[in-house]
Formats: structure tokens, sequence, C-alpha cells
């Protein structure tokens, strides 16, 4: 019987961590067998800029560019003027801008309280599934000459600042890495790790980041429940060691948003509304029901904000979400 039951258990914990694949943001498809983590299988071919007609744009362009020919509100550089965070209702989330408006003064002060700790101005951490690994994700601007930022060469400084993060293979990201298994030790698989150490808690001792960015694509089987309860558990965790979380939407699962919106309203956190950014896009920015357009270079931003692929959206917004916070605490003093 005891046998029996650890097999059961088992059983469970596979089906909960199997690869990133779902059919669309309410309902998702039993998921495929994991790639590993540093192969594009799980990437679509290629996309032709003409393949699909644009759709109507409803709202707002939310990747913004200096320059424009059609009236937009561009996202506003973050300043220290800027805190606390405007008060935000979850369930408007989707009018959220894709750009965090400021750093709420409770998470100014535990960021600094971080950086007495131990904790490196200078990295930043990725915690998620298979949308953040370095062959597509963030990697490139650790490679001067292999981006262009185009008119938004003011991120450069940024990009500097976190030199190395961009590139870092986190200990903690992973495609079929959920919520839930980020926090078990079953699936420490970096070598980084300690016996008995979860990929989170890997993570943060191996890399002491100031700053995680957590970006999951997948609610799994649609339990909200133990989402938000397993997510609420990753902030905790980041929150006691003084780390300051970004919290990322999904691309175009709204229940997940939601239980995003609802615990950085609790917790007075920055958001990136990656789903906000892709709507102005060709396909909203998704090939497939869940994998993200690409086209040519994802790195290359010079093109007008409406032609860049969700990739292209994906890169460039996590980049400002980093900025506009690092802006912020940056310019404060130092606590007394």
């Amino acid at each position: 019987m005891k046998t029996l039951k650890t097999t059961l258990i088992l059983i469970t914990v596979l089906i909960l961590c199997a690869g990133c694949a779902q059919a669309s943001a309410s309902t998702p498809e039993p998921a495929s067998q994991t790639a590993p983590a540093n192969t594009p299988t799980h990437i679509p071919p290629t996309l032709a800029a003409s393949d699909t007609p644009a759709p109507a744009i409803t709202q707002t362009d939310t990747v913004p560019a200096p320059t424009r020919t059609r009236q937009a509100t561009p996202t506003p550089t973050a300043t220290p003027s800027m805190t606390p965070l405007p008060k935000r209702d979850p369930a408007d989330w989707e009018n959220w801008p894709v750009v965090p408006e400021g750093v709420s003064a409770s998470m100014i002060e535990l960021y600094q309280a971080g950086l007495e700790a131990g904790n490196d101005p200078h990295r930043f951490s990725k915690v998620g599934d298979c949308q953040n690994i370095t062959t597509y994700f963030l990697a490139t601007f650790d490679k001067p000459g292999r981006y262009d930022l185009g008119d938004y060469s003011a991120l450069q400084d940024t990009i500097d600042w976190y030199a190395g993060s961009y590139k870092r293979e986190s200990a903690a990201v992973r495609g079929g890495l959920n919520v839930a298994a980020v926090q078990n030790a079953l699936f420490t698989r970096s070598k980084e790790c300690k016996k008995g150490e979860n990929p989170l808690a890997c993570e943060v001792r191996a890399n002491q980041p100031s700053i995680v960015l957590v970006s999951y694509e997948e609610l799994w089987d649609a339990n909200t429940e133990k989402y938000a309860k397993h997510y609420e558990s990753l902030i905790q965790y980041l929150l006691e060691r003084n780390i300051l979380p970004i919290l990322g939407t999904t691309a175009n699962n709204k229940d997940a948003n939601r239980i995003v919106a609802d615990l950085a309203v609790k917790y007075d956190l920055p958001v990136w509304n990656l789903w906000a950014a892709l709507q102005p896009l060709r396909r909203r920015g998704i090939a497939d029901g869940f994998h993200l357009t690409q086209w040519g270079n994802i790195f290359d931003f010079t093109p007008a904000p409406r032609s860049l692929s969700g990739w292209h959206a994906r890169n460039l917004t996590a980049l400002q979400a980093l900025d506009a916070v690092h802006q912020v605490v940056q310019a404060q003093p130092e606590r007394p």
C-alpha cells in the first residue's frame, strides 16, 4: 500500500510538470513531453511578416517608440517621483500599462535592505518556464553587436548595469518548471545547486539577485486555486529575502493574469504587462494559441512597433520593465 501511494504521488507530480503547451488561454491541452531547457524545439517555425493581415487595433500601442505616425500614449520613463505606484484595480488588469509606472515605497525600502544584506545591485534573476530560456529570451543583450535598440537606445545603460544576468542560465528556469515545481527539490537540475535545494532557492543563493523577473506562461491544469497558492508562496520567499519581484503577465491566459494582478496589488509589486504589449501586434503576437510569433532578428527593434513579432515584444518590454524599476530604485538615497 505504501509503494502504491508513493507511485501515485510521483505520477501526479510528473503530470503537473509536463512540457509547455496549451491550446488556449482557458482550456489547456494535455502537455507534451518536455524538451531540454536549451533546445528550441518548443518554438514555432519562423513566420513571414506577411503571413496574416494585422488585426484592427482597438487600444493604444503598448510598445512605444519616440516617433510615430499615429496617436499613441508612450510608456513613461520611470523617475523617483513616480512612487508610490498608482492605485490599481486587479479587475482592470487588461488596461494596466505594459511597463511599471513606479515602485512602491515599501518595495524601495525592501530593495535597499536587500543590498545591505548582500544582494547584488548589478544582478537580476529569471524565474519561469519555457518562455524564459536563454535561447530566445534576453540573453542576446549580453552580446554586443547582436542587437539593435534603434529608438530605444536609452535602454543601453540598463543593459550595461545588469551585464551577465541576461545570458545567465537560471536554475529556476526550464520548460515544464511551473510555479509548484520551482519550489520542489525533486525538480532541481542545475549543477550549481546543493543537495536538497529547490530550483528557486538555488538560484537565489547562487546569483544573489536584487531583482527577480517572474514570468510564467502556463496555468497548467486550469486550477486557479493551486496556481494562486504556489505563486504567492514564491513571492513570499523572495520578499523574505528582500528581493524585489517584477511580475509578468502571460501572453494569453486571462485567468492566470488576474491572479498575477491580485497578488501584485496585495504585495504592492511592479507588473510587466506582456499581455497588453502583444495586443496591437499581428495575431496578437501568438502563432498557434500559445507560442509567440517570431520573424527576423528578434533583437532588432528598428522596425515600427506594430510590425514586431511576439518575441520582439517580449524581449523589448521585459527590458523596459527592468529599466523602469532600475531607474527608480537606483535614484533613491541610501538608507540612513
